[in-house]
């Protein structure tokens, strides 16, 4: 019977794991989205204050651990005289790849390259600030949904732990 009683904790406490590491991974997908946002910042101000180029920008920003990945690509592509739209954009879907993000995240960061680098610095900074700005407003309603989701997922991994457990009882 104790090892029954055992086992029964060990499975719930199985159940309740995987859910806590699936809510996990929500919320590392929210934590990309909000790095992708302190990298356009920067872009922004040293665009604004240095009227930087994309490769000193992509050189000099300050590490953002999610995306330092995708712009070492890149840059790689940019060194290998590929031009930033093509470059960019080679970058963000083996990012999205490496992390399954969601469609409309890919479509939005994509959005970023797709003419950057062809206008003054005045256009560029606001076609940074617009992009700044539907990332947030997708940030926004992503967070609601992650909390919602990552209370389900905990619940639902706690409580199918406990049903097989009661099952084998």
């Amino acid at each position: 019977m104790l090892m029954k009683l055992t086992g029964s904790v060990f499975i719930v406490l199985c159940g309740g794991l995987a859910g806590i590491y699936i809510s996990k991974r929500i919320n590392e997908k929210t934590e990309f989205i909000t790095q992708y946002i302190s990298f356009l910042t920067q872009a922004e101000a040293m665009i604004n204050y240095a009227n930087s180029d994309i490769k000193y920008i992509l050189n000099n920003v300050k590490s953002i651990p999610l995306l330092d990945q995708m712009i070492k690509d890149t840059l790689n592509y940019l060194n290998s005289d590929y031009d930033f739209r093509y470059a960019w954009e080679k970058s963000v879907y083996s990012a999205f790849n490496r992390n399954q993000f969601e469609k409309e995240d890919l479509l939005l960061i994509l959005a970023f390259g797709e003419e950057f680098g062809n206008h003054g610095s005045d256009e560029e900074i606001m076609k940074i600030r617009l992009n700044i700005s539907n990332v947030s407003e997708r940030m926004t309603d992503r967070k609601k949904e992650n909390e919602t989701k990552m209370k389900l997922y905990r619940t639902l991994g706690t409580f199918s732990g406990a049903i097989v457990a009661v099952l084998l009882i």
